[in-house]
């Protein structure tokens, strides 16, 4: 048995691609070029589940073997779900680089326990310029984020 994919896209763009067993579809990959280089998976469509560790396979070489100008990097969200493709991912020479990490809890419960370790003080007791040095060091950005923007006027803010 071959799985073969269709070549990756390398343009700014939506794609979906498809692994083939003997000309008959067995699977689709929906995703987007985020930039030259770094891709992400939305979407897997198995047709044949029989073939999907070696679809997952095909797809991730596809990236790998991509003509792009700057590295290649797959953006994976993950879950238990994610866990084929990010092997899938690391037999075709992936390595994970960085990681962010998402949380989030309803702001209408009650607050835990503070940790000992974490001290709550007030702005009146900090000051204004220590509170802008901790807004500006909270609010640096995202490293994931490539927009560039103006510098930042932390006092006007």
């Amino acid at each position: 048995m071959t799985v073969v994919s269709s070549p990756i896209p390398t343009e700014l763009r939506r794609f979906t691609i498809e692994a083939k067993n003997e000309g008959r579809v067995v699977a689709r990959l929906t995703g987007r070029t985020l930039h030259s280089g770094l891709w992400i998976a939305d979407s897997f469509e198995f047709l044949d589940e029989a073939h999907a560790e070696d679809a997952r396979r095909e797809f991730a070489r596809a990236i790998a073997s991509a003509p792009v100008r700057s590295s290649r990097e797959v953006l994976v969200v993950e879950t238990p779900e994610s866990i084929p493709w990010q092997k899938a991912l690391a037999d075709a020479g992936f390595r994970p680089g960085l990681r962010k990490v998402f949380v989030e809890r309803r702001l209408d419960e009650a607050l835990p326990p503070a940790p000992t370790s974490l001290w709550l003080r007030s702005l009146a007791d900090v000051g204004q310029t220590e509170f802008n040095a901790r807004m500006a060091e909270a609010s640096e950005g995202d490293p994931f984020e490539e927009r560039k923007f103006a510098a930042r006027d932390f006092e006007r803010e």
